[in-house]
């Protein structure tokens, strides 16, 4: 329930606190006078998008908070779901800018508008004649049935299992459409394979080739240079003999000092490394011969290669066997793909069986209960003069499930006692639907279930014995749930708990803000038969006043 609300700085409203009580407590005032403000900034707290127009006359920024008592509204889940702290007196603000921009808070943490929106839903039910066309909601009514036939957990459970089957069956049709796509082009996959798989490729083999072809390309070049550096390393001055020279001679000095030390070891380094590199110059001049027929060889096969590359937009020789890897897993999927299809049919056949059963249990509940929930229904709408009305739920097995189970509901009304039924979104008038939906709520709110419900002059357009009907059922949903109605009607008002004012004014500065206070029982009484007779209050209007607070 809504314990407390402030607002600050909206539109007229330059500070605003309201303290709100258990039970069933009115609204009333003037045309104008700014109940439907204090509204809309309700409306903003539980997550209505944010028009800048609405920061008061003080330019700065609107605040508007209030405090709620959750203690019996089943939210611990929901708060750590959200990563909020949970509090039984949680407190929800919003601050609005002049800029339009907004933040909101809840319990100090900030929330986005779609968490604040969630949050508010389960905390506040506004109802206006607006909400009627929640009775041309079917699942509206399949919710209602099923919260009164006392299966709305198993039916949350079956709804879970019923997306997870969908989720299922959209995966079977993905893999399905996936094999088609690979039997099309499984010939051709084979065929880019064979290509591939006929060239025997192995890793790094493009490098060897490439060194291979560019020196039996360049041979004569290498060979020159070769015989050059043979001449050189054992010619006339030998450089092997040479080099050791210079080691002896630095060897034979080297104690003498750290320097000429350093040196000798730095140059036995490089000798041995020189010896090496001479080593092996000679082993590859002895061994290198030109081989045209190795050359054309190695030239094929770097073409063949380079033409693979290409034709599959590859930049590597690496990147190449990896394309042959990848065909060979795609080939090897077809077995996957037979293996896939047939566990997730299993599966989908286990959900299909167990689901069905659920839908059964939850069908034959709703068969049961609906009849039961139809009289009591009917019970209602005796008290609010519909009484010749009647309301009924038809329910159609189907062959297959859907997400509220395995049937189809049809609402149908008759708004008389020799008349058709027919749908109720087609044949009810507008005060029709405001009743049905209040005696819809009524019942909700016998099993305490609903949240505060608030409503808002939905009794505009309705007079004497319905009027009273709609006090005395407010009132009666008051003693289980908070129930606040903003109405024009004395009836209703009288059967109000606590009774609130709202009054619009004009300062010496004839800056007009809009205040609520609270009436005790005597200011309750003028304000009723203020509502009777008008602006001009009669003795007969305040004896009327008094008769209907008793």
């Amino acid at each position: 329930m809504i314990v407390h609300l402030e607002i600050k700085n909206f539109i007229l409203i330059d500070f605003l606190s309201i303290d709100f009580k258990k039970g069933f407590s009115v609204i009333t005032g003037e045309t104008g006078s700014g109940k439907s403000i204090i509204l809309g900034a309700l409306n903003l707290l539980l997550g209505k998008r944010v028009d800048h127009k609405v920061v008061g006359p003080k330019k700065d920024k609107c605040i508007i908070e209030a405090q709620f008592n959750i203690k019996d509204l089943n939210l611990i889940n929901f708060f750590k779901a959200n990563d909020l702290d949970y509090v039984q007196e949680t407190i929800i603000r919003r601050e609005i800018m002049v800029n339009g921009r907004s933040r909101a808070f809840v319990n100090d943490t900030p929330v986005n508008l779609e968490t604040l929106k969630n949050i508010g839903s389960k905390l506040i039910d506004i109802h206006n004649q607006n909400q009627n066309d929640i009775l041309s909601n079917k699942s509206f009514f399949y919710n209602f049935i099923d919260f009164y036939s006392n299966q709305s957990s198993f039916v949350d459970s079956y709804k879970r299992k019923y997306h997870n089957y969908l989720d299922k069956l959209n995966q079977l049709e993905l893999i399905i459409e996936k094999k088609k796509k690979f039997n099309t082009n499984l010939e051709y996959n084979q065929f880019l394979l064979n290509e591939l798989s006929s060239l025997n490729l192995k890793k790094d083999e493009k490098e060897e080739l490439q060194n291979y072809y560019n020196t039996y390309k360049n041979f004569d070049k290498v060979n020159k240079a070769f015989k050059e550096i043979n001449n050189s390393i054992s010619g006339n001055i030998n450089i092997i003999e040479s080099l050791h020279n210079i080691q002896s001679n630095l060897q034979s000095i080297c104690d003498f000092s750290a320097d000429l030390k350093n040196i000798n070891q730095r140059f036995e380094t490089c000798l041995i490394e020189i010896k090496d590199v001479i080593s092996e110059i000679e082993i590859l001049s002895s061994t290198i011969s030109y081989d045209p027929t190795k050359l054309d060889e190695i030239q094929s096969r770097l073409f063949k290669i380079q033409g693979l590359e290409n034709k599959h937009n590859v930049s590597s020789y690496n990147d190449l066997i990896q394309v042959e890897d990848d065909l060979k897993s795609k080939l090897n999927d077809s077995e996957v793909f037979d293996k896939e299809i047939d566990q997730l049919n299993k599966l989908i056949n286990n959900l299909e069986s167990d689901l069905l059963k659920d839908a059964d249990k939850i069908y034959e509940n709703r068969l049961h209960f609906s009849k039961k929930l139809s009289n009591e229904i009917q019970t209602v709408f005796s008290k609010l003069s519909l009484t010749n009305s009647n309301l009924e739920f038809s329910f159609v097995k189907n062959d297959k499930l859907n997400e509220f189970g395995i049937d189809n509901l049809s609402v149908m009304y008759a708004g008389g006692k020799n008349l058709e039924k027919n749908p109720l979104k087609k044949v009810a008038s507008g005060g029709e639907k405001s009743r049905i939906l209040l005696a819809l709520k009524s019942i909700f709110s016998r099993k305490n279930s609903l949240p505060t419900i608030i409503f808002d002059e939905i009794d505009s357009g309705t007079s004497g014995e319905i009027a009273n009907s709609i006090g005395d059922l407010m009132n009666k949903m008051g003693e289980t749930i908070q129930v606040v109605a903003i109405t024009h009607l004395p009836q209703v008002a009288a059967r109000g708990m606590n009774h609130f004012k709202v009054i619009k004014s004009e300062n010496v500065e004839n800056n007009i803000k809009t205040d609520i206070y609270e009436l005790d029982n005597e200011n309750r009484i003028e304000e009723i038969a203020g509502m009777i007779s008008g602006k001009e209050i009669t003795d007969s209007a305040l004896k009327q006043a008094e008769e209907l607070l008793k």
